[in-house]
């Protein structure tokens, strides 16, 4: 699921925050590991984190709905 995920990412995100994104995912990974945390939870947490952020209001809403 992460793999999938972080090449939906790649698509979908501009370089920059997608490399923003990716960043956050390895952060998260090693905050997990201090945390006795499920590393893959997290990952998925950090490179989702961003994934609406360059949706327009209208394809937000239409998400919402």
């Amino acid at each position: 699921m992460l793999e999938k995920m972080e090449q939906e990412m790649k698509q979908t995100l501009s370089p920059k925050r997608y490399t923003h994104s990716v960043n956050v995912m390895k952060l998260a990974r090693e905050l997990a590991v201090c945390w006795e945390y499920d590393e893959e939870k997290a990952a998925l947490a950090g490179i989702m984190h961003d994934c609406a952020k360059e949706l327009d209001d209208s394809e937000s809403l239409r998400i919402l709905d």
